[in-house]
């Protein structure tokens, strides 16, 4: 038998709560929320009543609740237990959000209820992991853009608003990241600096670079990184030089872009060759 546990992070930049369920098997009685409820389901299967329609729920899949859904469900003998991650939103953080994506403040109607969504799910996986750990929160901010622009622009039949941003401007946003790769960089940092909002500025960023903001500033890092290790500078202070808040991230960064962990690629600069006896 599962042990049943709850996790509940608040998140101020995001302005939103994250929440784990993990081993549930009692059921739901029906209720409903004053507020948005986005959820993804990653192990064990149950069976929703929403707003008078009977759903499956099996893992993969999201959940949308919109305020005031009626609802309520019940663990299948299949899988009973329940693994279940979340965000609660509150309806005036949805109207900013809609403002920022759309143009227009109101609060959206998401349909359906279950879906299936491997690019949102993705998102909302790494999103939450992001959260619960307290970390990066230029690509945690990315990721909210990135999934509540899928979720806008699929389920809550709004259209979103397209302000693509110039080449000048992305040469500006890059210059910014260059030049500020090792100090802590947040969406509001770079958008203050082009005078564009979060979400056109992720848009046009990959676009245009085939990069997220994000990815394009821990190249940079890594490339800052690779110059402090040729010059003998330890792995730990490269990381912290470079920009990255821990050596682990560092390393599995680093690992991902160049093949090699810090301390292999620092030892095929610093290896010398083995001395010779030039006399006869």
């Amino acid at each position: 038998m599962e042990t049943f546990s709850r996790t509940i992070r608040h998140d101020e930049v995001l302005g939103l709560e994250a929440f784990c369920l993990q081993g549930y098997a009692q059921p739901f009685p029906r209720h409903f929320h004053d507020y948005y409820v986005l959820g993804f389901v990653v192990s064990g299967e149950r069976e929703l009543l929403c707003n008078g329609l009977n759903l499956q729920v099996f893992p993969g899949n999201l959940l949308i609740f919109n305020p005031r859904d009626n609802h309520e469900c019940v663990s299948t003998s299949r899988a009973p237990f329940l693994h279940y991650l979340g965000f609660n939103i509150l309806k005036k953080r949805m109207e900013e959000i809609s403002m920022e994506l759309t143009g227009e403040s109101c609060l959206p109607q998401f349909k359906p209820t279950v879906f299936s969504d491997e690019s949102a799910g993705n998102a909302f996986l790494e999103l939450h992991r992001l959260i619960m750990q307290r970390s990066d929160e230029l690509r945690k901010e990315e990721l909210f853009y990135v999934l509540f622009s899928r979720l806008f622009g699929k389920y809550a039949h709004t259209s979103l608003q397209s302000r693509p941003l110039r080449s000048s401007q992305i040469k500006e946003a890059c210059e910014y990241l260059e030049s500020h790769a090792s100090e802590t960089i947040t969406l509001d940092d770079i958008c203050q600096r082009v005078s564009v909002s979060k979400s056109s500025l992720i848009r046009s960023f990959s676009k245009q670079l085939g990069l997220t903001p994000h990815s394009y500033l821990m190249s940079i890092r890594v490339k800052e990184a690779q110059t402090f290790l040729k010059q003998g500078i330890p792995p730990s202070r490269a990381a912290l030089k470079s920009g990255f808040a821990d050596q682990a991230h560092f390393s599995n960064v680093f690992n991902r872009l160049t093949g090699l962990t810090p301390g292999s690629y620092q030892n095929v600069f610093l290896k010398k060759a083995p001395s010779s006896n030039d006399s006869d």
